[in-house]
This record gives structure tokens, sequence and C-alpha cells, in this order.
């Protein structure tokens, strides 16, 4: 930990931010010819708004460039590297220059290419050890960024030990949490080493953010809505009723007995429990309707001004039913405090429960019938539905509500028979919830996700006949079991409870779902070959490499993710592009860019003409916010930001004030609001030259950013319901903005009505074994929620790459699922990017990219399968990848499985996702099954035990399927192919049929019928022409008539072994 201590060029900055120089000795150092010297306070005189001279400037450039080619003869330090950096952009921005802008493109690169030992950063260019300069880098210099994962690997590290720190390194690492939000941590180091140097600079950030006094106590009753992670400082439970005890959380300057704080409840003063964040105070039950009034204070003076309080409310239950209207597909039960409405929406009966009483009246009947329901009334007065051969029991029905009447919560719970629960969106833990409490909250858990997810949706459907949507955007919740056996109970925070009832088999009731909420739309042939991503690739020349080795090895892409491509400030400008600034009301074209030849993307025209011409899409990297970043400062960015701040584009606190996001990623930034129409149309003007450039869609990331219930929007939601409704605005503008370009989104958050904006994949995993499973899980759920094309970042995207086993498998399963992708994270000190290439060299095993070269190859050769299955998907309103109890729901065996899946109508795959397997089990239902890869037939109603060496996954077809096949080139599975997708010049038809059959296909022009007898005779009719076409026999025929005429069969390898083969044109 030297660096702090000894080296006089940060010494003297340290000392020159904390209380400012004098004038003589900064201007001697100016003139230095020594860059560790006049960095410094070149850095300080910028920041002062001082002009410094070209000479020093171009002692620092030079140092910078030495540095960058290697030339330097002895390590730099990384604090050093990123001070000359921003003095170079600073000096640059005061002129309103480019000057050195070749230069600063470099120095990122330069950082992770030499300052990092595997994914954490290093102090100095020889990776000699960490110490506190470290965070220079970020604050306030702003190479990296507060949330960089290689500082914070950093910073977890140095702080993991328990080392003691000195008073600069206190301060240093005071300054970064002050900017990165972890404001506690920040006062507790700062009041460690008050008269510390940088000491003046903490206290300054702290204060600009309003977390300065050395004095306060800090309660924050309902905290920034985060129902997983919340604030220490919060009041618990937030809705009170006089059944519960409230505890009351207070952050607290200083802290400690010395300096108790204490709860001022009328006329009582109350002390608390000292906590290691704060201070505790319990409060017992009151009674319903209390308004408990409560200010805080230090038990040495009197209390604060601010009042707090919160409500008991009042809690009601429905009742018995006393009155029944009955009416054409409606239904009307009254209680004496609520009505439950009960009609016909799509077939489907829906209930609405309001509070508020209906009238007696006479009770016959008894019994009801609404579509597939049948509604009684038991001598109870409770309501029994009956769905098939489910019966249900209302048998509680209750709400909150606060003085006025008006209802905040309610609750309910049905008597069900013990069933499978499944849907819930996209959930990682299991595929039956039965015994689970789960909630529907979207949300950013980075990795380890359980049942915390991105896409929730408030639907379960049974294996009993039954299932339930509950209509609401708002936070919601389900207990399957947990609470009570033979009950499903669950609540919203809203003031009505709107339930729509679905029936039939699981499948059925998820078609009933999918109707209810939104025609699924498809998506484009070319989305569904394989996808090529990294947040690695940021320049052109990368970009070009990438793409020219999969070209190298024959490896198909289709689709191109660029991450990292705009200046990391407006979000849609390109790096390193030139132009002259605009008002923040008006849109660039893009004559008004030039890109330099030295910039990370010198030509974008040319390099998306060259991508289309090979057939391969280009999606874009997209985020809803207007970025924050303490040591950012951006012409174009301000102007943008001021507009929108003017105009109220963004989403708003009560006051009209705007929201900074008060915590997790992009803290501090503003927030999109997609309701403002203006703002709206603002947004996308400003984006728009994207796709007159031919941009064909955009990864539209985040969406989980809603903090705080009590937010306005402009189309008048509040926050509450805002926090799930947020990324279908955010994400299904961008699809619509898409749309002029026949273009798509890909999105990772969501909720209900998700399958109108696809595609959509799988968030953030890490590359485990059992990470892989559970993205299984994740993609078998989300499709029984009526997300059809979901994928996920094959093998994870995070942290060390997988290996080559890993990625093999990884890469088989995602070649049978809807979206097939590779994505990586971050760069690191060696190559991060899961490119099959990369995992080959880095694993030493060249199965890595032989092997998934195989399987991107049978991806497109099955293209005609998924574009067929897709299209019939979408029409059916069922998914594409599917759990067996879809498909099987009458075999119990197969039901159980949640390890294999079928995908579309005729495979079924059973992934190895267990390390070092070399076999597995897998069970085939009746009928017999052809395997895909072996081209043997297996019987069914059993399971068997199948051979699945590395290079070999278990997939199967049914009995009675012809599948499509597509070839450029070789007519042969696992033969090169062109990188992007083009119009293939042979075409086979795979009959897998052992019996009588008959279908018929249309392929690329074609129209064929064909026809099994069950002595094997063949009848083939075609009409139409195309490319070459031949269909496969996996069963030998007797006899083969094409269009009435016979025609010899004759042997043809298509994979592995010679199959009866006829020509059809």
């Amino acid at each position: 930990m030297t660096a702090l201590l000894t080296d006089p060029g940060l010494g003297w900055l340290l000392d020159a931010l904390d209380t400012s120089p004098a004038e003589e000795d900064t201007e001697k150092r100016l003139q230095s010819a020594d860059p560790e010297i006049a960095g410094p306070a070149a850095y300080w005189a910028l920041c002062a708004g001082w002009k410094v001279p070209k000479s020093t400037l171009s002692t620092i450039a030079s140092a910078l460039a030495q540095e960058l080619d290697g030339a330097a003869n002895r390590p730099c330090p990384l604090w050093l590297l990123a001070l000359w950096a921003a003095v170079l952009r600073l000096a640059d921005r005061q002129a309103e220059s480019t000057r050195h802008a070749s230069l600063l493109a470099r120095v990122k690169n330069q950082a992770y290419l030499n300052f990092t030992r595997g994914g954490t950063l290093m102090a100095d260019s020889h990776k000699s050890g960490l110490d506190y300069s470290i965070v220079l880098a970020s604050v306030p210099f702003g190479l990296f960024e507060p949330e960089d994962l290689a500082l914070v690997a950093a910073i977890n590290e140095m702080t993991a030990d328990g080392r003691q720190m000195s008073a600069d390194e206190r301060m240093m690492l005071a300054w970064y949490y002050s900017e990165q939000g972890s404001y506690a941590r920040s006062r507790a180091l700062l009041g460690a080493s008050p008269e510390a140097r940088l000491g003046n600079v903490v206290r300054r950030t702290l204060g600009k953010h309003g977390q300065l006094a050395d004095s306060f106590i800090r309660h924050q009753p309902m905290g920034n809505g985060n129902r997983y992670e919340p604030l220490y400082e919060e009041r618990f439970p937030k809705l009170v009723t006089d059944r519960d005890g409230v505890s009351l959380f207070v952050r607290a300057a200083p802290l400690g007995p010395d300096k108790p704080v204490v709860l001022h409840l009328g006329d009582d003063i109350l002390p608390g429990v000292l906590e290691a964040e704060g201070w505790r105070f319990d409060l017992p039950p009151y009674p319903a309707g209390t308004l408990v009034r409560y200010r805080f204070g230090f038990a040495d003076g009197p209390p604060h001004d601010e009042h707090f309080a919160y409500e008991v409310l009042v809690s009601r239950i429905a009742g018995p039913i006393i009155g029944v209207t009955a009416e054409a597909e409606r239904l009307s039960f009254a209680t004496a405090t609520a009505t439950i409405s009960a009609s016909l929406r799509n077939g489907q009966p829906r209930l609405r429960v309001t509070p508020g009483g209906g009238e007696a009246s006479d009770l016959s009947p008894k019994q009801w019938v609404l579509g597939p329901a049948r509604f009684a009334l038991e001598e109870t007065g409770r309501l029994r539905i009956t769905l098939g051969r489910a019966s249900l029991t209302l048998d509680h029905l209750g709400w909150l509500e606060d003085a006025t009447g008006t209802v905040l919560e309610l609750d309910a719970r049905l008597g069900t028979p013990n069933c499978g629960i499944f849907g819930l969106g996209e959930r990682y833990n299991a595929l039956d919830q039965w015994g689970q409490h789960v909630d529907q909250f979207v949300y950013n858990q980075y990795k380890n996700q359980g049942l915390r997810t991105y896409i929730p949706m408030p639907v379960f459907y049974t294996d009993a006949d039954f299932g339930l949507w509950l209509a609401t955007d708002s936070y919601s919740w389900f207990d399957f079991g947990r609470s009570a056996p033979n009950t499903v109970a669950l609540g919203v925070e809203a003031d009505s409870l709107d339930l729509a009832l679905l029936s039939g088999t699981i499948a059925e009731q998820i078609t009933q779902f999918i109707d209810q909420t939104g025609t699924p739309a498809n998506v484009p042939d070319w989305a569904l070959g394989p996808w090529m991503s990294s947040n690695n690739w940021d320049n052109q020349r990368e970009v070009e490499k990438q793409l020219a080795l999969t070209r190298e090895h024959g490896i198909p892409a289709t689709v191109l993710v660029i991450e990292a491509w705009s200046d990391e400030a407006t979000f849609y400008i390109f790096n390193d592009a030139s132009y002259a600034l605009r008002p923040g009301s008006e849109a660039f074209s893009y004559a008004d860019f030039t890109f330099p030849e030295w910039g990370r993307w010198p030509d974008p025209e040319s390099m998306i003409d060259a991508l289309h011409a090979e057939g391969i899409k280009l999606i874009l990297w997209q985020i809803p916010v207007i970025k924050h970043v303490a040591s950012l400062d951006h012409p174009q960015k301000n102007r943008d930001e001021t507009h929108f701040l003017e105009r109220g584009y963004g989403v708003r606190h009560p006051d009209g004030t705007p929201l900074r996001l008060p915590e997790g990623w992009f803290k501090d930034a503003l927030l999109m609001d997609f309701t403002h129409e203006e703002g709206r149309k603002w947004w996308f003007d400003k984006r728009r030259y994207l796709l007159e450039l031919g941009v064909d869609g955009f990864k539209t990331d985040g969406g989980e950013m809603v903090w705080g219930q009590d937010l306005v929007f402009a189309d008048g939601s509040s926050g509450l319901e805002q926090r799930n409704r947020y990324p279908g605005d955010y994400v299904s503008a961008y699809y619509q903005f898409a749309q002029a370009n026949g273009g798509i989104t890909f999105s990772r958050a969501g909720y209900t009505g998700a399958q109108t904006y696809p595609a959509h994949w799988a968030g953030d995993e890490r590359s485990t074994w059992d990470a892989f499973k559970r993205s299984m899980l994740a993609g078998l759920s989300a499709g029984m929620s009526g997300i059809i094309f979901w994928g996920w970042d094959m093998a994870g995207f995070s942290g060390e790459v997988p290996s080559a086993e890993l990625y093999v498998r990884s890469a088989q399963m995602a070649a049978f699922c809807p979206i097939m992708q590779y994505h990586a994270e971050s760069k690191a000190e060696f190559n991060q990017d899961r490119t099959p290439w990369n995992i080959a060299e880095r694993s030493g095993d060249p199965r890595a990219l032989t092997l998934y070269a195989f399987y991107a190859r049978l991806r497109m050769a099955l293209l005609p399968y998924f574009v067929a299955e897709a299209a019939h998907c979408v029409a059916a309103r069922t998914p594409l990848m599917r759990p067996m109890l879809l498909d099987h729901a009458d075999d119990p065996a197969a039901c159980r499985l949640w390890d294999q899946y079928r995908l579309g109508r005729d495979l079924l795959v059973a992934p190895v996702i267990t390390e070092g397997a070399t076999e597995r089990q897998v069970y085939l239902p009746d009928g017999r099954w052809w395997h895909l890869l072996e081209e043997r037939w297996y019987t069914g109603g059993t399971s068997v035990q199948v051979q699945a060496p590395l290079g070999s996954i278990p997939v199967f077809v049914r009995d009675g399927a012809l599948v499509p096949l597509a070839f450029t080139g070789e007519p042969r599975i696992g033969a090169p192919l062109p990188a992007g997708l083009v119009s293939p010049d042979y075409l086979a038809l795979l009959l897998v049929a052992k019996g009588a059959m008959s279908a018929e296909v249309q392929l690329h022009g074609w129209h064929v019928r064909v026809s099994r007898a069950v002595d094997g005779a063949l009848d083939i009719r075609t009409t139409g022409a195309g490319p070459k076409l031949i269909m496969v026999l996996c069963d030998p025929s007797k006899e083969a008539r094409l269009n009435g005429e016979t025609i010899p069969l004759e042997p043809k390898v298509i994979l592995g072994k010679p199959l009866p083969t006829v020509a059809l044109g």
C-alpha cells in the first residue's frame, strides 16, 4: 500500500484537492518536464478552470502515448494512467477540441490489458499488487465507473481481509463510497479520520448528496420500494394492522451508546436498541384506526422537526354471500361488505372483487353455469367453483382499508386440490411451485436468482384442470400450500381483485392466458439462427475480426449483437464520432457525424452494409436512462438532459422533481417515462438515424428501475403499478420503433403480455453447471407464461470462462432453444469472450470449437423447422420450448420431468446437464422415437439409458414427423456454412415414420404432401419449384411414387449413416 504514502505527485494532488495549493507552486509544477509532477498540477488547474500550457499537455500526452505503446521503461501506476487521461479529456473539453481523442480512445483497453489480474484491477502495469490508489481511476478520474466489475473486485479484495488502513486510504475509499452511493460506509470512514487530507473532499461530496451532517437522524419509512433489499432505516411492516407490532429503524450520526437516539411517541420518550447500522424501536400492536405519530431525537436534546406517522389499517372480511343476481353471461354475488362479479371474457370466467356491500336477495337455485365454470353456494354461504374435475372454494376474502375507506390491499384463500403449480413467469428455482411463496416484483437479481426474476407474471396453471391469472400490474403474491394444506392464498396491493379463471389441460390454460394478454408476435427468420455477442467488442476492428473468425471456421451466425457501441453518455451516438453540438431538443442525422479513421467506429454504415450483404443482422444495446456519473462531463448529453428536465420527460416524484435512481445499476440516472407521448417521440427521434443506417433491432437491457411506490408517470399511473408495468412500456416502445425495419427487441425484463414484443433472454448468470440447470428451468417456465421466443447466455456470461465440457453441453441445449446465443460480460486479464475459438484456446480443448461449429450448423440446417414451428406456436398461442407435461398430460412419468422437454411438435430434447456424464436416462413417451444423431429407433413408454459422449445430445423425433432441413453447399449436417442467413441451395425432408402417416409442408417455393401406407409404400405429391429437394427416409419403404410415377430410392448420407433417399426436384 505504498503508493498513497510515498508518491510525491500523488501526495501533492491529495493535498491540493483537499485545500487549494499555492498558485506559485502550481504554476511551477505545470512547467515541469516530468509528467508525474506536471500531471497532478494540470488536473487540479483544469478542475479550477485554469488554462494549462500546451507544452504541459504535450508532455502528458507523450507520456501517455509511451505507456500505451509499451515504450515506458518502468511500471506505471493505474492512478497515473487514469490521471493523464483525465487531464487530456478535460483539456479537450475546455478547448472544445478533439486533439487528444485518438489517444484517449485507447486508454481503457490498455487498462484491461495491462492492469488486471484475472478479473481484478491491479495497482500498476506490472500487476504487482493492490492498493487504494486504484479507486482514483474511478473517483475522480473517471476511467472506470464505480460499478465496474474489475474495480469492485479489487475493492472487495482489499477490504475483505480487515487489514488496517492509513488515514489517506480511508479517505480515498470514503470518497469512492460517497460517489458510489454507500453513504453509511463513507461517513464511517470519514468519522474514523475526520482531520485527514481529502476529508474536505469527502464532506463536500456527501453534502452534495444530502448525506453530510455531522449529527443527523435518518428514517425513511417506505425506503426506495425495494422489497428484497430494503434500506436499514425503513419501517416494517409497511401496511400495518391491529395484529402487527411495528419496528422502526433509524440511522444516526454519531452512532454509539454515548449518543443514544430516542423515540418521541406522543408524550412518551422511548429508548431504542443499538445495532451495528443504527437504532431499532419496537412498538406493540395498536387498535385499528389509530394514527401513530412519532418523531426521533437524541436523548440529550429536543425531538427533530420531521414528523412521521402510520395508520393502523382496518381489516375487513367479506363474509358469507347474501344475494345473487344472474344475467346472461354475468353473475353478481353480494356479501354484506363486498361484491363479486363474474362475467365471460374470451370464453373464460373473470371474477372482480370490489369492496362495498351488496343487497340481500333470494339465493335459489344456488347453482349457476358461466362458460366452463359451475358456481354453487354452500349452506354456509361460501362460494364453490367447479372447473373440470377441480372444485375450488372461496374460503376467505378480505382487505385492508384506511380511515377514508380507501382499499390498499386485498387477499383471498382458495381451497384447492393438491396439485402441481406451473407458470408464474420466468422462474429459476423449480418448474412446480407447490409449497412456495411466490411474489411478482420485477427485479434485477444479478446471478443466483432463485425465485427472484426479471420477468414475473401473476399467473399459474395446475394439473388439476384449473389455473388463475391475477390481472394486475401492482405488487402481488401467491402462497401455494406453504401456509396451509390444500390452500392457495393470494394478495395484491390494489383497490380491487381481478381474477381470470383458466380451465382444461395446462396447454389449454396457457392458450387462454395468452388470448387474454395480447396477441403474440412472431420473429423474422433471421432471429432463429445462431447469435454472436460480447460486451468486449467495442470497436469496428474487433467486430470485423470476430466475423472473420466465424467465417474462417465455417460457423454460421445470423445475428450480431454489439453492446459497447455508443459513447456511454447519450447511448445513441457512436463512440468517437465527431459532430457539432445541437440543442437538446433536436435530433441528429447520420450525415451530421464524421467518423475519424483512428476512431473505434470509423465507418458504421459500411460495416452494417457488409453485415447485411453477408446475411447477418445487427442489434444494438440500449438502456432507458440518461446516465449520471460524477466524473462525466459530456456536452451533448448535458444539453439533452437539460431539455429532458425542462420538458418533464422523466419519471417524477409527487412534488414534481425528477426521479434520480436512488440505488443499484445506473444510480442517480434519470429514468425515461415512456408514457409521455412527446417525450417518447423525442427519445426515438434521437435514435431514428440508426434505423436509417439499417440497424435491425435493439437489446433493451434493464427496465427494473422504478424505485418508489408514489412515483408519478405522465399517464397518471403510480410507481406501485409501474414497477411491473414499466418493462412493457419501455420494451414495447422500442419494439414498435424497430418494426420500421422489420426488427425486434431482445430484453431481459418483462411482465404480463411480454409475448407481444419478442424476444427475451434469461438475464445475468454464472458459467457453472448449476446455473445451466437453472437457466433451463427459466426457459421452460417462461415459455409456459407466454414467452415463445426465449434464449440465454449459453454457458453463462459472467466470471471465469466455462470449461470446454460445460460450453459444449450448453451449446447443444442452446441449439435446441428458441434463441441460440453466446455472450460475455466484460473484459479482464484474459479474453473473456464466449466465442468457440476463445473457449478452445483458453481451455486447450479444440472440441469447444469443433463441436460448437457442428451444433451451429445443425441449427442452421434445422432453421426451416424452427421457422415453421415458430409460426405454428404463435398462431396456436403455445410455447415453442415445452415442458413434457404439455404434450403428455396423461403420462405421470412424463409430467414429473424438468430436465428434458419438447421443442415444437416433433422434437424431444434431453440435454446433458451433469458434469462428466457420458450417458443419461431419457424418458420416451408411448410410441416410436428416432434418435436424430444416432440415426436409430427407440421404443417409448419407458425410460432408456442413452449414450451421450461429449459430441452428442439425446434429441429424438416422434414417429410420423416430417422435418424440413436446409443446406448451403454440401447437403450434410455439420458441413461448413457461410456466416450469415443466405438462401439455401439444397433442401431435405426427413421422413421419420415407421407406420401409416400423412403430412405436408411448404418450403422455399415447394409444396409437398406425403402419405405412408401401413406397408411402407409412399405417395408423394409436389407442386411449385425451388432449390434441389430430396426426401430422406428413416425407415425403408416398399415403394415410392412421386406425382404418380414410381421413383428409385438411393442411399445417401446426411449425417453419419446412409439412409434411403428419393429425389423430388
